[in-house]
């Protein structure tokens, strides 16, 4: 954080940090305004750039969230680092290596494909043909979504970054949790605890992650 990135983080944000070096699944609960997301950017850059063939999938409730506040944050970072980061960072993908790369996904398809296809293979199938972006179903995006997922799961690291998790689809925790088969993979999970069921609810609970 202080050598590469150039931040003094607060307490809270100091506990978050420190509990991603040794613990494979954190929950985060909180409300906006204190800093969160742009953790999960720190988060993101840790993870990258000082463990090589780590994958980082980062998702949050909806592509705006994605795109325009984690991964702006991810990029700030990028641009004000004290020292060149590695890779080829696009909107919501940065590409290193074979098995060593970040994305950006959504359930929630965007509404236009315009700004979209720079990350994204799922978008390659529409840039001859724009049109269909607009036909194309729900399910039929979910489906893409889960072929990007695919693509991190023979890495020899992964972490998941979900922002905003309280309104993340349910559906799409299996397919996260399937990534995390090696000990040195982590899982973390933050947002406003505006919902009484679900991921983000149950791991502050006794079933699954005890009281807090």
């Amino acid at each position: 954080m202080h050598e590469v990135l150039g931040q003094k983080p607060w307490s809270a944000e100091r506990a978050i940090l420190n509990a991603a070096v040794d613990e494979p699944l954190i929950g985060i609960r909180g409300g906006k305004g204190w800093g969160k997301t742009k953790t999960f950017s720190w988060l993101y850059w840790w993870n990258i750039d000082c463990w090589e063939n780590t994958v980082c999938i980062t998702t949050a409730t909806t592509w705006t969230q994605v795109a325009g506040q984690l991964w702006r944050e991810i990029r700030e970072a990028y641009m004000h680092s004290r020292k060149k980061l590695p890779g080829r960072l696009l909107d919501t993908r940065h590409d290193i290596g074979e098995k060593w790369f970040g994305l950006g996904i959504s359930t929630k398809k965007p509404e236009s494909l315009a700004g979209f296809h720079a990350s994204l293979r799922i978008a390659e199938k529409f840039r001859d043909n724009p049109e269909q972006w607009a036909n194309l179903s729900d399910d039929e995006f979910f489906n893409a979504a889960l072929e990007e997922i695919a693509v991190a799961k023979d890495a020899p690291r992964v972490v998941v970054l979900a922002d905003e998790a309280s309104g993340i689809e349910e559906k799409l925790w299996p397919a996260l949790d399937g990534l995390l088969t090696n000990p040195f993979s982590r899982m973390v999970i933050g947002g406003n605890p505006t919902q009484l069921a679900g991921r983000h609810y149950e791991i502050f609970h006794d079933e699954v992650g005890g009281d807090g």
